[in-house]
């Protein structure tokens, strides 16, 4: 169990790409962290990422709009 509260929303654009978002321990200045997915695996090869991104909400909903647009 997770000592905080845990968000974690994936999502498949329909493209071939998708994203995971994990919330992260409130001592984290970057509550929230960001991985692209090809096929439902992570993916390190987009120009948006070559690994997970942290940052707040609104960091993470501009990249969503980035890995639809792949």
């Amino acid at each position: 169990m997770f000592p905080f509260n845990q968000v974690e929303c994936v999502e498949d654009c329909g493209n071939g790409y998708g994203w995971s978002i994990v919330e992260l321990p409130a001592k984290y200045q970057d509550r929230f962290e960001l991985a692209v997915l090809k096929d439902s695996y992570i993916c390190y090869t987009t120009n948006i990422t070559s690994d997970v991104v942290r940052g707040s909400w609104d960091e993470m909903m501009a990249l969503t709009e980035k890995v639809r647009a792949l």
